[in-house]
């Protein structure tokens, strides 16, 4: 049997009921390190550690002695979440934590999936990933910003969380009923069932940044899937607003000025409405609008709309800033086309001192607003001159 083991100094009492366990089992087995490392093809050092009490061992290293002895593995495997949950190097939870179904929002979902893992004996992420099996279907670096609440869990991940941690199926039901009241408390409508949700790299109109780009769908396409998403989400939803600002700019796309100034107009007070004045889209939405109107010929009109959203990005986003510079450069050329060449001089210069830095002096781009400068200015020189 070997030499006689020192005897067990764990640090905590279900360290200790492990540690014994796994030797009385070892000896009820007549097995020495040396004939379990065999069968199990972990090394005798790591097994004899594993019932020493020093450490709590992996849970693999408990599983696989448990089983080189012939002994219970679900014993085995309650008697290591013990030992685990008492490691002084485990965090504790300090918070409390809600039934799953009186679970409402994300941040009680996280609470109870921290929990779960700690009641399962706080397997790594790594451990977990493992778990999981398939690549990609648990991937620790998400789950990470998961437990830590900088990102939202996806339906898939929670399914796969909790089916690694151990839930039974029946469980597992509770645990997606929680997922969707959060999910509809957080975004104010209900999810597909079964579907996976995105997590993060969220867009500025909250849906999924992998988009099909509007300018590679149909208007007719556009038109019903904006049809679909009114009669799910409202008219006000974020993903409704994004695909009627889609639709719009591919009328813009179209040449068909007309229906593009309507299509933002309405669009402009609804996201008002949503985000706020100062919100980056409504910004976006007004210049649109001013291009539209330049394109019509109602050159007075786009330099007024220009010079009110360039008032607002100056007070907003400060002078230097790139979205100011090309407003600047819009603002110019509706005033030279309108017939004020002064203004749109200065406007033209300001834009061009601002992007000498970026671009330098000689770049193609300087060179063609330079030139555009120079008529400029010859034209208000030949006004200026007698007949």
């Amino acid at each position: 049997m070997g030499r006689r083991e020192i005897s067990v100094a764990a640090a905590s009492e279900p360290l200790q009921q492990l540690a014994l366990w796994l030797r009385s089992q070892r000896q009820q087995a007549g097995l020495t390190y040396r004939q379990m490392a065999k069968l199990t093809n972990i090394s005798a050092s790591t097994l004899s550690r594993a019932a020493s009490g020093s450490t709590v061992p992996s849970l693999k290293v408990v599983a696989a002695y448990a089983r080189a002895c012939g002994s219970s593995v679900e014993r085995a495997k309650s008697l290591w979440e013990s030992a685990r949950r008492a490691d002084p190097l485990v965090p504790k939870m300090d918070q409390p934590v809600q039934r799953l179904e009186l679970i409402e929002d994300f941040s009680q979902l996280r609470l109870a999936m921290s929990f779960l893992r700690f009641k399962s004996g706080y397997p790594s992420l790594r451990e977990l990933e493992r778990r999981a099996g398939k690549y990609g279907e648990l991937p620790r670096s998400t789950l990470r910003l998961v437990l830590k609440g900088e990102a939202i869990p996806s339906y898939a991940l929670l399914c796969s969380f909790v089916e690694a941690c151990g839930v039974a199926s029946d469980e597992l039901t509770s645990w997606k009923s929680a997922w969707q009241r959060a999910y509809a408390k957080n975004f104010g409508y209900g999810p597909p069932v079964d579907r996976p949700q995105p997590t993060i790299n969220r867009s500025i109109w909250g849906e999924s940044s992998r988009r099909i780009p509007y300018d590679e769908q149909s208007l007719a396409a556009l038109q019903q899937q904006l049809e679909s998403q009114s009669l799910i989400h409202g008219h006000l939803h974020p993903s409704v607003l994004e695909t009627r600002h889609d639709i719009a700019r591919k009328l813009i796309q179209e040449q068909r000025w007309d229906e593009a100034i309507v299509a933002l107009d309405a669009l402009l007070l609804d996201c008002q409405l949503a985000f706020g004045d100062d919100a980056f889209r409504v910004r976006a939405i007004r210049r649109e609008i001013s291009v539209c109107k330049h394109r019509q010929g109602h050159h007075q009109e786009a330099v007024i709309r220009l010079k009110s959203l360039l008032e607002e990005q100056i007070r907003i986003l400060g002078p230097g800033h790139l979205e100011v510079y090309k407003t600047r450069h819009n603002l110019a050329h509706c005033l030279a086309v309108s017939g004020d060449l002064l203004e749109a001089v200065a406007h033209m210069q300001s834009f061009l001192e601002s992007r000498v830095d970026r671009f330098g002096y000689d770049h193609p781009y300087m060179k063609k607003v330079r030139d555009q400068l120079a008529n400029w200015l010859e034209r208000i020189e030949k006004e200026a001159a007698p007949d």
